[in-house]
This record gives C-alpha cells, structure tokens and sequence, in this order.
C-alpha cells in the first residue's frame, strides 16, 4: 500500500494502482461474473507493513458489501513470502527486525474482531513458523542483509530514489 508499493513495484506508484483496481472493480460490477482476490508476496521490505496491506484489503471488502454486489472474495488472502532474491527474503531480517514485526502482527491480530482474527490466524501463524521464528546463522545473515543493502543502493542510485523516502523504518535496521 502506498509508499511501499511505490518502491518495491517501481515505477508504478499508488495513484496508478488505485486507479487500475478501481477499473477492475467496475468491471466486476457490470460483469457480475469476475471476482477480485489479494495475492501478496511478503519480503523483507514489506513485512513491517502487513497490516496495513490486510486493513486496505478490509476497507475494500467493506466497500464491496456495502454496494449489495459481492464482486471481492472475502476468504483469506493468497499471502507467500519471496525466496528470490535471497536479499529480500524475509527470514534474513535481523532479529530485532523480526521481533519488532512478531510485536507489529500480535497488535495487529489482536486488535481483529473475532471472524477476523479467525480468518487471519492460520497466515499469522504461518509467518510466525516459517519466517519469524526460523533461525539464520548469523554469518549467513549478516552476509545477505549486506547484499540486500548493496542492492537497494544500486536500485537507488538507477532510479534517483532513496529508499528511506519510501520505507523510513528500513533506516532503524540499516
């Protein structure tokens, strides 16, 4: 959402995002046959900000209810954590990134109503076994974090961005 998308889908930004999700919205409406689902791919970028990404979805749900038309899928959103590149794959994160996010998804989960919390338990859980509480050598990932930040500021330099525009938590892990 936001900023976020900006940076690790460049150079769409979310203007552009909204736009095109609003056509498709639309479409779904006049077609009454299509259905729109989330599919979101989480990464060491991106995983701070889940929340945020499950509460949009939310917000569009709602908005789908309440036009009388249920042109969104309501059940658990398709959610997969990156593996390629290895820099972006979240079970690099350092541990005190990861536990700032375990904190992050435990308010966030219980901040849920109960058909929510129900709904996104199983993908909490998923990401708490398979990505959280995974433990790295500390070389290894201490090597990768580097190669992740190497290759932002290649990234960087090649758009003329800085990733701290974008994601200003990144900044307390650098």
């Amino acid at each position: 959402v936001g900023t976020v998308n900006e940076y690790q889908r460049y150079p769409f930004t979310w203007k552009k995002v909204s736009q095109q999700f609003e056509k498709l919205k639309k479409i779904t409406l006049e077609k009454q046959d299509y259905r729109i689902n989330l599919s979101h791919t989480l990464t060491t970028l991106n995983m701070l900000t889940l929340p945020n990404l499950l509460i949009w979805w939310e917000n569009q749900i709602k908005e789908a209810n309440s036009s009388g038309v249920d042109y969104i899928i309501t059940s658990l959103p398709h959610i997969q954590c990156v593996n390629q590149p290895q820099t972006l794959d979240p079970i690099y994160m350092p541990k005190q990134m990861k536990e700032d996010c375990r904190f992050i998804l435990s308010n966030f989960e219980n901040g849920l109503n109960n058909e929510l919390k129900t709904k996104y338990k199983p993908a909490l859980d998923n990401i708490r076994t398979n990505v959280l509480d995974v433990e790295v050598d500390d070389a290894k990932q201490k090597e990768v974090w580097n190669k992740m930040k190497t290759y932002l500021k290649s990234l960087d330099d090649y758009r003329n961005k800085n990733v701290f525009n974008y994601l200003p938590y990144m900044e307390k892990y650098w």
